[in-house]
């Protein structure tokens, strides 16, 4: 998957990989229960204990769709 990204007066090209592009779905589920549940504001290392996976890896797949 391809996104165009505006940097400042730049539109740069960025390639989302296609195994960043499977793992969406989980954090919008994972995401959805969390705002079901009252929270606003969800850290990468809890989101990482659920799914296991490290919370470094979901901000590397996260930071392809701009700053959180």
């Amino acid at each position: 998957m391809t996104v165009i990204n505006n940097d400042g007066n730049l539109n740069t090209e960025i390639v989302v990989p296609d195994v960043v592009i499977r793992r969406l779905p989980l954090y919008v589920r994972i995401l959805t229960q969390f705002s079901n549940r009252g929270y606003e504001v969800v850290s990468s290392e809890q989101l990482g204990l659920l799914l296991h996976m490290t919370p470094a890896q979901i901000r590397k797949d996260l930071s392809y769709f701009g700053r959180f």
